[in-house]
């Protein structure tokens, strides 16, 4: 995980954005490939590379996304 905030946003991560990613992942609400595609599309990824942000529909790699419960379970 910590690779993926070196990688793809070119800094160390801060502890509670590494930690609630790491939730999701262990808690399985999210598969690696998905933590990685909102990293990559996070905008503080696409400020770094020069990209115009999104419309908000990806959330910053510091704050994990909100996951449905109910949908996990």
């Amino acid at each position: 995980m910590a690779g993926l905030y070196r990688d793809i946003l070119g800094r160390e991560p801060d502890a509670d954005g590494l930690l609630g990613w790491v939730g999701l992942l262990e808690g399985g609400a999210l598969a690696p490939d998905e933590v990685t595609r909102a990293f990559r599309e996070s905008d503080e990824a696409r400020a770094r590379d020069g990209r115009v942000p999104d419309t908000g529909d990806v959330a910053d790699p510091d704050t994990p996304p909100p996951v449905d419960r109910a949908e996990n379970e």
